[in-house]
């Protein structure tokens, strides 16, 4: 028999999230943790996992660079893309403490007492991250890397030519 079944979802658009539910599904059954895995249409898992929370397990790509801070969309109180509704009021501390600062230091102070926090009260595990290597002409301009990863790697609309840089 089974310990337990759970429900994952993921995002259906998303390349990928499809095999890694099944890889999560067969390395849970592994141990006697039957999952049933299926993708969402992104109107569905706006109003299913985002609104009203009926799920066991998600699959959530995004970023979480270059900046600590970014992981609050997902881990601090009323974070926007807190599904799980995590709330934890001295991670909220952290965060609010490291952006009261400009100090890197002192930042970086904040945010290992916030991997302390989380480590204490861990509800998200990371599967794996997206390593990305770009090569990229000097003849144009407003790739993620040059303006501080504004934008997505993958988001080209800001790319420029630059001034004398025509072949």
């Amino acid at each position: 028999g089974w310990r337990m079944s759970l429900r994952l979802y993921y995002m259906a658009t998303f390349d990928g999230h499809s095999g890694l539910a099944a890889s999560v599904a067969e390395d849970l059954a592994a141990v006697g943790i039957r999952v049933e895995h299926s993708g969402l249409d992104s109107e569905t898992w706006s109003r299913q996992i985002s609104g009203e929370g009926d799920f066991d397990l998600t699959i959530s790509g995004g970023n979480m660079m270059p900046d600590p801070d970014i992981t609050a969309s997902r881990l601090a109180t009323g974070g926007q893309r807190n599904h799980l509704k995590l709330s934890n009021p001295e991670a909220d501390a952290c965060y609010a403490a490291a952006r009261a600062t400009v100090d890197r230091r002192e930042r970086v102070a904040h945010y290992r007492r916030l991997q302390e926090v989380w480590a204490r009260d861990v509800s998200v595990v990371p599967l794996f991250w997206y390593c990305i290597y770009l090569l990229r002409s000097d003849k144009f301009f407003g790739w993620a890397d040059q303006i501080d990863f504004r934008v997505p790697f993958w988001h080209w609309g800001r790319i420029r030519r630059v001034a004398g840089g025509e072949d």
